[in-house]
């Protein structure tokens, strides 16, 4: 699909407001994006576990649309049952629409592979139980997780400065990872990878970033994209 126009399909949480900026920030010419909602107005378990009833009728609204490909773009969403548990939403999406589908969850396991991430440090709006739920996710695919670090939040997350996610990516560095993971799509993160990678002379991995990789991999656009970390140079 290099050199025409990619339609790209998202389901979000309908309290996150910060993927929608950034995945249009880092949507290269040619690619449009088109967003289906799923309830969700905090980081509750109760909340988390109760999307999935609501993803068949939003990968059936993306249908309408034409799009390549659809994302499940939340990452709590798409780990909170474990391992395995992001396959299980792709194939709810697959069968419900017929359309090519994958999750942040996923995207992230295979941004890691990507940047050769074997050990990774990562931070979080979570709170601590769901920060555990990430870590035995991740380590689940293979990966290890040196340090973990959470702003205890359940909503308004978007509401963070990128100058405090920056602040709390230091600070919950730990010298011998590969990589850094910040967590979370209604985390504004994309616009500090850059700074964030050449300050720390590793790959970092944003939830949105990996999403919007994956999804243009798929939908088989072939051109790098600069200004959002060394993952989105990967196409």
């Amino acid at each position: 699909m290099n050199d025409r126009r990619a339609k790209l399909g998202v389901i979000i949480p309908s309290a996150n407001t910060a993927m929608e900026p950034e995945l249009y920030k880092m949507a290269p010419p040619g690619v449009s994006i088109h967003f289906s909602r799923v309830r969700l107005s905090e980081d509750t378990e109760e909340q988390i576990l109760a999307m999935i009833n609501y993803v068949p009728r939003a990968a059936e609204d993306l249908k309408h649309a034409g799009v390549d490909v659809v994302a499940f773009g939340c990452t709590a969403g798409s780990f909170i049952k474990g391992l395995g548990y992001d396959t299980t939403i792709i194939d709810i999406i697959e069968r419900s629409c017929k359309i090519q589908a994958t999750t942040t969850s996923t995207a992230i396991i295979e941004a890691f592979k990507e940047m050769n991430i074997k050990k990774v440090s990562v931070v979080t709006p979570y709170e601590d139980w769901l920060n555990q739920k990430l870590m035995k996710f991740i380590e689940g695919n293979g990966f290890k997780v040196l340090k973990i670090s959470g702003l205890g939040i359940i909503r308004n997350i978007a509401d963070v400065d990128p100058e405090n996610i920056y602040r709390l990516a230091k600070e919950g560095h730990d010298p011998e990872s590969c990589g850094v993971f910040i967590s979370c799509t209604d985390f504004r993160a994309v616009g500090i990878l850059d700074e964030l990678e050449q300050d720390l002379k590793k790959p970092v991995i944003s939830s949105n970033q990996a999403t919007m990789w994956m999804m243009l991999k798929m939908a088989g656009f072939k051109t790098p994209i600069k200004g959002f970390g060394a993952l989105m140079t990967k196409l």
